[in-house]
C-alpha cells in the first residue's frame, strides 16, 4: 500500500521509519482467504523481495572434512545459543549437558566441540545476557500486501518502549543476496511485532558467528 507521496511501503513510512498497519475487514471473504490460504514465511519470502548478486562475499572458518553436516552443526549451535539466552548461561558445556535428553541433541567429537565453543563465544560477544529478551517469539500480520507468520529468534526489549530485532545465522558462505535477505527477514519480523504490540523498533541486527560479522541498522 502506498500513500500519495509514495513514502509508505505497506505500513512502513520510509521518512519516519514508523510502521502503520494496513486495514482489512477481518470478516471479509478476501481477508479469510489470504489468512488461511496464503500464509508466507519471512525467511523464504525475503529472498524474493530484492535482486542482489549471489556470489560469495564472505566465507567462514568452518573446517574442511569436519565430519558433520553444516546444516546439523548450524542447527545445534542455534539451539545452544537459544538456551544460553533463556537460561542466562555462558558456559557451553553446561548447556550441552542440559540438552542431553533433547530430541535435537548432537554428539560432537572433541575437535567439533572445540569449534562449537569458539562459535558460541563469538555469539556471546554480541549478546548482553542481562538484557530483557523474548526468544522464539511468534509473529503474524501483513507486510507488502502479503500475510506472514514466523518465529523471531530474539527480541531485545528496552526500557524506553523500543526493541531490537535480532536474528542469528550459521552459514559457511554468505552472498550479498543472503545478507540482504536476512536483513529483510528481520525487517518483516520487526514490522509484524510492532503492529502487534505498539512497541517501537530501535534497531535490527543479524549475527553471523561463523564469520565474526554483524549486520545492523538503527532506526
Amino acid at each position: 500500500m502506498t500513500n500519495n507521496t509514495d513514502n509508505t511501503q505497506d505500513g512502513m513510512d520510509m521518512t519516519t521509519n514508523k510502521y502503520e498497519p494496513m486495514i482489512y475487514n477481518s470478516e471479509s471473504t478476501d481477508y479469510l482467504y489470504h489468512q488461511k490460504s496464503e500464509v508466507h514465511s519471512p525467511s523464504k519470502e525475503s529472498y524474493r523481495l530484492g535482486e542482489y548478486d549471489n556470489f560469495t562475499i564472505m566465507s567462514s572458518d568452518y573446517p574442511k572434512n569436519f565430519g558433520i553436516s553444516r546444516t546439523i552443526f548450524g542447527s545445534w549451535m542455534h539451539l545452544i545459543e537459544e538456551y544460553a539466552v533463556i537460561n542466562t548461561i555462558t558456559d557451553y558445556i553446561t548447556i550441552r549437558d542440559m540438552l542431553l535428553e533433547h530430541d535435537d541433541y548432537v554428539e560432537l567429537t572433541p575437535e567439533q566441540e572445540s569449534y562449537a565453543i569458539t562459535i558460541f563465544e563469538r555469539f556471546l560477544a554480541e549478546i548482553d545476557l542481562t538484557a530483557n529478551y523474548l526468544t522464539e517469539y511468534f509473529v503474524e500480520g501483513w507486510f507488502l500486501g502479503k500475510y506472514y507468520e514466523g518465529t523471531a529468534d530474539l527480541i531485545e526489549l528496552h526500557e524506553d518502549n523500543t526493541f531490537t530485532m535480532i536474528d542469528y545465522k550459521h552459514y559457511s558462505k554468505l552472498s550479498e543476496s543472503d545478507i540482504e535477505a536476512h536483513k529483510t527477514q528481520c525487517v518483516i519480523y520487526a514490522s509484524l511485532y510492532q503492529k502487534m504490540t505498539g512497541v517501537i523498533l530501535r534497531e535490527i541486527k543479524v549475527l553471523y558467528p561463523m564469520q565474526e560479522h554483524v549486520e545492523r541498522k538503527v532506526y
